[in-house]
């Protein structure tokens, strides 16, 4: 940012309508546990107990957008709506019916869509999402700390091969659906929506916010050392995000970390 452009921040008058109150950050705030104990109670209780939770916590959180006056919070509320949605997909889908790699099409998909008309609700454009290649050096640098990334992603959760016999055709579906359907998916809704919402109240702690919400969807891997290290990803990936305003550096490195992990590490190292 020019320092013109950074002093002239500074200088402008504010609005109270605009200024985060305290009371804003403890409302926000006080979703996280709530999210949490949905994920939790989904993972360690069985899928209807923790669906229950999201179909829950989706009418709240929607309500309490509808209902609030214009304050720096409002959008995210509408925005934290995204990850139970996350969460009640892959508790509502018959995945068990087709390959485990099309269960990340079957969930990725609806929320890819609903990801897209929350935007368009808040009034994001695609640059402040992310959408726009900036600083693409920086971006290929980002990208490329998703190959150490999913080796040690593997090394913590040591997953099984998706497939007794591996094809080329096979893996390059598999590699396209991570990309699409997890990884730029993820990073829309993390990333592009949440943490630029979450930038009107907490500015800078929007990066730990986002991540810390990114880390508690991780939860169902029973995990605790991967949940740890996807909050560190998240920590990585939404510090590039607000450095660059950019997504495609996170979104290549999602993906090498999901595609190293679920597709080439299994067969090369199990």
């Amino acid at each position: 940012m020019d320092i013109r452009e950074e002093l002239g921040s500074w200088s402008a008058p504010v609005s109270d309508s605009d200024n985060p109150s305290t009371i804003s950050i403890v409302i926000i705030c006080a979703y996280v546990p709530c999210i949490a104990i949905a994920e939790v109670v989904g993972a360690f209780f069985g899928a209807l107990p923790g669906a229950l939770c999201d179909a829950v916590l989706i009418p709240v959180l929607l309500s309490h957008y509808a209902l609030t006056p214009e304050k720096p919070h409002r959008r995210l509320l509408a925005a934290l709506a995204l990850i139970p949605l996350l969460d009640l997909l892959s508790f509502a889908m018959p995945i068990r019916l087709v390959p485990q790699i099309y269960w990340y099409a079957l969930v990725g998909a609806p929320l890819l869509i609903a990801a897209a008309l929350t935007a368009r609700l808040l009034a994001l454009s695609w640059s402040d999402i992310g959408l726009r290649l900036r600083r693409w050096p920086w971006q290929i640098l980002i990208g490329a700390s998703g190959l150490p990334l999913g080796l040690v992603a593997f090394l913590i959760l040591q997953p099984k091969p998706l497939f007794a016999a591996p094809t080329w055709p096979g893996m390059a579906i598999s590699a396209v659906i991570l990309v699409v359907f997890a990884a730029l998916t993820e990073e829309i809704v993390f990333r592009g929506v949440l943490q630029t919402t979450a930038e009107d109240t907490l500015g800078p702690l929007s990066v730990l916010y986002s991540s810390t919400l990114f880390a508690i969807a991780y939860v169902g891997s029973l995990s605790l050392a991967y949940v740890l290290f996807m909050q560190l990803v998240g920590l990585l990936f939404g510090w590039c995000f607000r450095r660059t305003g950019s997504i495609w550096g996170t979104t290549l490195a999602h993906s090498l970390l999901n595609i190293g992990l679920i597709v080439v590490w299994p067969y090369l190292l199990h």
